[in-house]
C-alpha cells in the first residue's frame, strides 16, 4: 500500500492563488453574470485555502531555523 499524500502548504497557497487570478478575470469580464456571483464565492472559499496555508508555511518555516 502506498502512503497517503501530503500537500505542502506552498503549493496550497500557490494553487489557491491561481484560482483567485483566474476568478479575478472573470468578474472583470462578465460582471452582471450569475457566473460572476459563483466565481465570487469560489473565490471566498479560495482565501479560505490560502490564508491557513500562508500561516502554515511561515510557522514551519520558523521552526526550521
Amino acid at each position: 500500500m502506498s502512503s497517503p499524500r501530503k500537500t505542502s502548504p506552498g503549493k496550497r497557497m500557490t494553487a489557491g492563488l491561481l484560482v483567485m487570478a483566474g476568478l479575478l478575470l472573470v468578474r472583470e469580464f462578465a460582471p452582471e453574470s450569475p457566473i460572476a456571483i459563483a466565481a465570487l464565492i469560489i473565490g471566498l472559499i479560495a482565501l479560505l485555502i490560502i490564508i491557513p496555508a500562508y500561516f502554515r508555511a511561515l510557522l514551519s518555516s520558523r521552526r526550521d531555523r
